[in-house]
């Protein structure tokens, strides 16, 4: 029996390593690649602010030629739009922690921003029928990037380069003279045709910016950007003919200069390897039926931030009556055809600090957040003592200013997690703001010379946003609110020995705002 063992022993021992060989070969495990270098494309969504000053040059009236700068000749024509794009790009991780790349992007904002009773920057009738308006359209950039990694999915950078944008400069000189009251300007338009002339202008220039980008799901990447573009100054020439030979031709040579604020929240797709392992599909995979494991990171608890950005402030000034000394008033509807409105819009940088606390349930976030920005921003209407409606003859050295100043907000937020380390969300609730109006008289009969009106008004705000972890405590976001404040009434009124012995003014102001913010906050643990 012993020797039966043996033998069997011996066979198997002589059997193995034959078996093993004739066992086919396994392929190596290969493990999967993530890197950011590859081709991206996405879409993106966010506001564009344009800031206008247009300035009459040179105006020709039949053989005659004279410089407009010693007169009222500039008008600042600031607007605010939402803007889609769409970019295309290419990164090449060149070490483990910096990315290299390009990108162009084409955007879209349609917005018309117009000064009525102007048919040019100082050319003032104060009849309805005539308006300045430049509108903005499409706009293009080609940059290059630069950005370093904080972790393998979130990638800070620079970015610059070549910029484009196209707009339209429109002047309208429809007047016939049927204002009641008289205005320092060019007089009715009566005599001139084309009542209406469009040019259509691109502008190239330069732009800069920065940004954040994260990647989810492992090809997905979503992206905050601000950039600042410049394109310097655009000249269109306005020429009619008119019915009387003296005046013929009748030109303006407007110049624009142009700026511009870019505010995107996008999403790309890329094609290729994954970009990072950690994201990788941890969007479902990482969250239980129930709770997070010990382990995960969490939303929850306080934070405490700081952010920038720019703060557009879209206002209009709306005279509602007006009282001269012999006791005659009018209205918008007493004086027939007269210019009563006008927007006052800025754009100005905005500094903030915000608070708040965060409750994570499964992939939802919910808080409460607070926040205080300041931006010392004023827009002014050259030639009028009063406010819109009420020019007059010492318009030279008369204005009428718009301040903003300080903001605040008290808001409710509501997040998704689309992956652990990405938060998309939602704000709303209560948001105050604090500015001022100026008017200042050009004649020293008529007191007092500079009367100030502020006010802090109060009304809704929206927005939305997204934010992205850069470690367990440190958070960065990029985000857009809308507030209304709705409508101030104020009066204003002057005593002088002049022509008007005395003159009361009452006008409306109507407020908005659009904030784009970028910030970095620490979350107490």
């Amino acid at each position: 029996m012993k020797k039966l063992a043996s033998v069997v022993v011996g066979l198997i021992a002589a059997a193995a390593p034959a078996n093993a060989a004739d066992m086919p070969v396994k392929a190596p495990v290969i493990a999967p690649v993530y890197s950011w270098t590859g081709l991206y494309f996405g879409l993106g969504a966010g506001l564009l602010s344009s800031r206008n000053q247009a300035t009459t040059g040179t105006v020709q009236v039949g053989p005659l030629v004279f410089n407009a700068s010693p007169l009222i000749n500039s008008d600042s024509l600031n607007n605010a739009a939402f803007r889609g794009s769409g970019y295309l790009g290419f990164n090449w991780q060149v070490a483990p922690k910096w990315v290299i790349g390009l990108e162009g992007d084409v955007g879209f904002a349609d917005r018309t921003t117009t000064f009525e009773g102007f048919f040019a920057p100082g050319a003032e009738n104060g009849d309805s029928a005539d308006s300045f308006s430049i509108r903005t359209t499409w706009d293009a950039s080609a940059r290059a990037r630069a950005g370093f990694l904080l972790t393998p999915a979130t990638l800070i950078y620079a970015t610059g380069g070549a910029a484009w944008q196209h707009y339209e400069v429109s002047s309208t000189c429809a007047s016939t003279g049927n204002i009641t009251l008289p205005k320092v300007g060019f007089g009715n338009c009566s005599s001139f045709s084309p009542a209406t002339l469009t040019d259509a202008v691109t502008r190239p220039g330069w732009t800069a910016g920065a940004g954040f980008e994260t990647a989810f799901w492992g090809n997905w990447i979503a992206r905050g950007e601000y950039r600042y573009a410049d394109f310097g100054i655009g000249t269109t020439t306005f020429t009619r003919s008119s019915t009387i030979p003296a005046a013929n031709p009748f030109s303006q040579t407007v110049e624009v200069k142009s700026h511009e604020h870019l505010l995107t929240i996008g999403l790309a797709y890329k094609v290729g390897d994954p970009v990072a392992a950690s994201n990788n599909g941890g969007a479902r995979a990482a969250y239980p039926v129930k709770a997070p494991p010990p382990a995960m990171m969490s939303w929850s608890g306080a934070y405490l931030g700081l952010a920038g950005g720019p703060r557009v402030s879209e206002a209009r000034a709306t005279t509602t009556a007006l009282t001269a000394v012999t006791g005659f008033v009018f209205t918008p509807l007493g004086a027939a055809g007269m210019a009563t409105s006008q927007q006052i819009n800025g754009i100005a940088g905005r500094g903030e600090v915000y608070a708040g606390i965060n409750w994570q349930v499964m992939q939802w976030v919910l808080g409460l957040e607070d926040d205080f920005g300041f931006a010392d921003q004023t827009t002014t209407l050259l030639g009028y003592q009063f406010s819109p409606a009420a020019g007059g003859v010492f318009g030279g050295n008369s204005t009428f200013a718009m301040q903003t100043t300080w903001d605040a907000s008290a808001r409710v937020r509501i997040g998704y997690l689309v992956s652990p380390t990405l938060l998309v969300y939602v704000t709303g609730g209560a948001a105050w703001q604090r500015f001022s109006v100026t008017s200042t008289d050009g004649n020293p009969a008529e007191l007092p010379q500079v009367i100030v009106n502020s006010a802090d008004k109060v009304g809704p705000t929206v927005g939305a946003g997204l934010e992205t972890s850069l470690s367990k405590n440190w958070f960065a976001r990029a985000a857009y609110r809308y507030a209304d404040f709705g409508t101030a009434t104020f009066t204003l009124a002057r005593t002088g020995a002049a022509f008007l012995k005395s003159e009361t003014d009452t006008f409306d102001v109507r407020l908005r705002s659009h904030t784009a913010t970028f910030g970095v906050a620490y979350k107490v643990d």
